[in-house]
């Protein structure tokens, strides 16, 4: 979304995991409708799934349902390939349109591999999630680019997408994430920033698919803030700017 005052925006680097509700999204029918139909009919091959996206990943995996593999990769093909038909058309919005229809188009072409992935090795479903959102920084960092400025984003996001996974034990699992892509992809003009906490509250499970609870952060006292610059309450944000320039 950007503001219509301003050159300042926010977008999603949509996770995979909700593709299953957002895959009718792929098109604007506005914009063309003959396209959007066409968006709905291949994404119908979701439908029998509703939701449930690990029934999907599990029975394609088991070879009990067909995967829709081939139409989630023929909606992007088709999209990208009518781009030159769109960029004909007057506008700033037209062009934003169909950017963000690739983007969703390349989102569920991603979320459908992720779920399948699920069931092969859990490094595998880890790569291919942070790879996806990475590509997307650098698709919009490219598209609000496209007229010569040079676009400063700043990401937010949970530390174990942000942190460079080379510094830590992922490295070690086979593991990368976006920090990791990100500053190989822009060197130094990546700026990785961590945050932690000192007092308050966060909410957090205490496994997936558990309920999340709100839980008290202890206040350190100054001697122990000294001996560690971790409290306990500590997994909370990393934060970094791409292309940032002084």
């Amino acid at each position: 979304m950007r503001h219509p005052s301003s050159d300042a925006g926010s977008h999603e680097l949509k996770a995979l995991v909700t593709a299953f509700a957002t895959r009718y999204a792929a098109f604007d029918p506005t914009v063309d409708p003959k396209a959007a139909q066409q968006a709905r009919e291949r994404y119908s091959c979701f439908d029998h799934f509703g939701e449930d996206t690990q029934a999907y990943g599990l029975m394609t995996r088991l070879n009990i349902s067909k995967s829709c593999e081939e139409e989630v990769v023929s909606q992007l093909v088709e999209l990208q390939r009518r781009a030159a038909d769109y960029a004909r058309r007057d506008g700033p919005i037209v062009d934003d349109d169909f950017f963000y229809a690739e983007q969703n188009a390349r989102l569920v072409k991603n979320a459908e591999a992720y779920y399948r992935s699920m069931f092969l090795e859990e490094v595998s479903s880890w790569n291919l999630r942070d790879r996806h959102m990475a590509e997307t920084l650098e698709a919009l960092v490219q598209h609000l680019g496209r007229n010569g400025a040079r676009a400063k984003v700043a990401v937010w996001e949970h530390n174990s997408h942000l942190g460079d996974a080379q510094a830590t034990d992922m490295s070690r699992r086979g593991e990368l994430n976006v920090g990791q892509l990100t500053r190989e992809k822009y060197n130094h003009d990546a700026v990785l920033v961590g945050f932690t906490t000192y007092h308050g509250s966060v909410t957090a499970a205490s496994d997936w698919e558990s309920r999340p609870s709100a839980n008290a952060c202890d206040q350190r006292s100054p001697a122990a803030t000294k001996r560690s610059s971790m409290p306990r309450c500590s997994a909370v944000s990393w934060s970094f700017g791409t292309r940032a320039t002084c």
